[in-house]
């Protein structure tokens, strides 16, 4: 949401409450649960945790309940910081695409982690889907590792070893009428092809390979 849509939504929430009305609110936003919430109830892995007091508890309580364990600063940056003598893998220059967005450059390093932000409109999602080559670029240059890449499709950009997350996932990063398995397996295909249609079980040991790395360290159910 932009500031003017989220004052939008909690001055109505305000409102409705003042008319006795009640909200079950879910959010990720801590500073919004704390600032407009009368009690927190906190989950994990599904199962209830703790009920805390928006007056007395913060944001470091509500995370360490959240995750099942404390929290430091050396938590954050157990993964190291990218150096300027890291391996840029990732080098944009001048990239430009009409009425959406022009000359941009950046580099990205190994171990690094680039933020781009912006407001609805500002083309930071027109940048991500160029560089994936959803959209074709007017002007400009992809490097990666070197090497001066055009992306016809996103299947050339996978080769390339690039992830695009969607903004919307749940319109434009899952195909709703595929079953979860082949919408796990969609992004490699290839790998599962065979004479006539896919091998259904190559699909399902990967699915279950996936499934328990991910599981694992999560606990989920």
């Amino acid at each position: 949401m932009t500031s003017t849509e989220a004052k939008s939504l909690f001055g109505f929430i305000s409102r409705f409450r003042q008319r006795g009305g009640a909200i079950f609110y879910i959010s990720h936003r801590l500073d919004e649960i704390l600032e407009y919430g009368d009690r927190i109830s906190v989950l994990r892995d599904g199962a209830y945790i703790a009920e805390l007091d928006p007056r007395r508890t913060n944001k470091d309580e509500m995370v360490r309940h959240m995750a099942g364990r404390q929290f430091s600063k050396s938590d954050l940056r157990s993964g190291g910081r990218a150096s300027k003598t890291s391996e840029t893998v990732l080098r944009v220059e001048g990239l430009s695409r009409k009425r959406e967005f022009d000359s941009v450059s950046f580099e990205l390093r190994r171990g690094e982690v680039l933020g781009v932000s912006g407001l609805i409109g500002s083309g930071r999602t027109e940048v991500g889907k160029c560089i994936f080559g959803l959209t074709k670029a007017d002007r400009g240059h992809v490097f990666i590792e070197g090497r001066d890449v055009v992306h016809r499709g996103p299947a050339d950009s996978i080769r390339n070893g690039l992830v695009y997350l969607p903004e919307e996932r749940k319109k434009a990063g899952i195909f709703p009428i595929l079953s979860v398995r082949e919408n796990l397996c969609v992004a490699a295909f290839e790998r599962f092809k065979q004479l006539f249609g896919l091998n259904r079980g190559r699909m399902v040991n990967s699915t279950r390979e996936s499934r328990s790395y991910w599981t694992r360290p999560c606990r989920l159910r």
